[in-house]
Parts: structure tokens; sequence; C-alpha cells
């Protein structure tokens, strides 16, 4: 509980947290310092491989933002070593490559490269939290191969959910000098090395080689793409961002709704039309994440679903 910050949901009532634990800004640009700073029309938006729409995976963002917000966050991370613990007693640095529950937000150019840069600086691990992003989520087998153009590898890696379909299994892979250094059998378990579980996360692995997932993935993303530029006006969307099939909209809330309010309307009217949609993050998000497997048909009637559910929000919020 100590490391989970996406939600007091999680945290209520189990206070106090493990000790030892310190959490840093993550450039969520569009709600960090310097989003204000300009008006989502007049961003220059400098397109890359990796789009939502007309935006950049990162969002609406220019790069000089991204890039700004970045190094305050990778600054606050040194200052933190100044202030709260120091590099000789801090053991490793953790992190979702691309946040999950805490809002579908994606490591920006240069945030990953730049830990990695502080970890070797200070000899401490770069731990990678792909549980949800791994496994073909972000279009790549994990969002580490793509983000800052494949550079960065983690010390360890971490994953599950999708490695077996939804059977509990997760694994840790990491370097053999740093799993040479546990003694056989101080990772053991209850219920490690499933053996059901197992068979799921093989044949997982023989579906995504004998159904094409990846490229599945791939041939979605411009899909989703292509729906999402018709959605480029309607003025309650603040942003959209992501990769692959993991993609985030996050709503302007009006000032007299509660905070989540759009968030759970556009979710509730999905749902009335028999799609479910999930919302995340401590501002107004929902989040696209439909099977990796899914076909064309079923995709571009979700997004259609999606788009009449978002319009019959908006209209709401005008006759409100």
């Amino acid at each position: 509980m100590g490391m989970t910050t996406s939600g007091t949901i999680y945290r209520s009532g189990f206070f106090a947290p493990t000790s030892g634990v310190f959490v840093t800004p993550f450039p969520y640009l569009v709600n960090g310092p310097y989003g204000p700073l300009f008006e989502k029309e007049h961003w220059d938006i400098k397109r890359s491989d990796r789009q939502v729409g007309s935006s950049a995976y990162w969002g609406s963002a220019t790069r000089e933002i991204a890039d700004r917000d970045t190094a305050r966050c990778l600054e606050s991370l040194e200052l933190m070593f100044r202030t709260q613990t120091s590099p000789s007693e801090t053991a490793a640095i953790i992190l979702e490559p691309v946040l999950g529950e805490g809002g579908y937000v994606p490591s920006p150019p240069g945030y990953l490269a730049g830990l990695q840069a502080l970890c070797k600086k200070y000899g401490l691990l770069l731990i990678v939290d792909e549980v949800q992003t791994g496994f073909g989520r972000t279009g790549s087998m994990f969002a580490t191969e793509w983000l800052d153009n494949g550079v960065v590898k983690p010390d360890i890696l971490i994953m599950a959910k999708g490695i077996a379909n939804g059977f509990p299994l997760s694994a840790i892979a990491t370097r053999s000098e740093l799993s040479a250094t546990q003694p056989p059998g101080s990772m053991g378990g209850t219920y490690g090395g499933n053996s059901v579980s197992c068979a799921a996360a093989l044949a997982v692995l023989d579906v995504f080689e004998n159904e094409h997932i990846l490229q599945n993935v791939q041939k979605s993303e411009k899909i989703v793409r292509e729906s999402l530029n018709h959605f480029q006006d309607i003025e309650i969307i603040k942003e959209v961002r992501g990769s692959g099939l993991m993609i985030g909209i996050e709503f302007n809330r009006p000032s007299s709704a509660a905070n989540g309010w759009v968030a759970k309307e556009v979710s509730s009217r999905c749902a009335e039309k028999g799609m479910i949609v999930l919302a995340c993050g401590p501002y107004d998000t929902i989040r696209l994440i439909p099977p990796l497997n899914i076909n064309e048909n079923d995709l571009r009637e979700g997004m259609k679903i999606l788009e009449e559910s978002i319009t019959f929000v908006t209209d709401k919020i005008r006759l409100s």
C-alpha cells in the first residue's frame, strides 16, 4: 500500500503505510504547472509515429512543454535525494511507464531515459512495472521497447495480467547477475508456478504468434485514431493520449460539477448502450482498453457508442 498513489480509496483505512517509500512527481503534462500556459487550440502539435488522433502519444502538449515538465520532475527527484532519502540509502526507483490507475498517462520523451541516467549515477536499480502495459497493450510486447526509442533497459521488469489472459499469474524478469544474489527459495510462495496458470501463459504466447496479436493492436490503433479525429471539436474533451489499445480521454469538468462527474456520466451512458468503459485517475478520465484481438466491426461500433455518449453528456451540460 505504501506505493499505491492512484487514489486514496486504495489507501484509506490502512494507515500508516510502509515506511521507506518516497513519492516524486510524474510529468502529467496537461495538469502540470506548464499546462495552463497554452490554450489547446494554440498548441502546435508535432506529429510522431506514436499518436492518438491529431495528438502525440503523450497528449496535447508541445514537445517544448513536455521537455520542460520532464526536466522539472527529474529535478524534483534530485531534490528528494538531497532532502528526504540519500542515494546511499535508496535501493531503487520503481514506476509504471504509462500510469494505469493513475490516469493513463504515458511517460513523455526523455523521462524514462532520465530516470535510467540517475540510477546509473547513484547506483540504484530501475524497476519498471508493466503489469498493465505488458503483453501488447501499447502496441509492442512491452512499452519500454518503444518509449524513448527503446534505449531504457530496466534492471527489473514486472509483468502480470495479460501474461495469462486473466488467470492469476505474475512474473519478475531481471539480469542473471541480480537474480544470482538471491539464495535459492527466497522468491518462493504458496501459489507460485501454478500449473494451470502457466499453461494459460504458454497458450497466450501461441495466440500472440498464430493470431498476429501485435499486428492487430497496431491496426486497431489506427482505427481508434481515425475515429478520435472526429472528436476533436467536442469541447468537453480536454486531451486524448496513449498508444496501442491503451488510450485515455480526459474531460474538462464544469465548475459546478464534482471531480470525476463527466467520466462517470460518459461511462454510464456507454453502459446503457451496452458497452463498459472504466474511469481512472484523479481527474475526469476514461480509458479505452478493448481486447487485443478485437475485430474491426466491434471496434468501430464501440467508437460510435463512445462518440454518441460523449455528445449526449455534452448536450446535457449545455442544458443544465
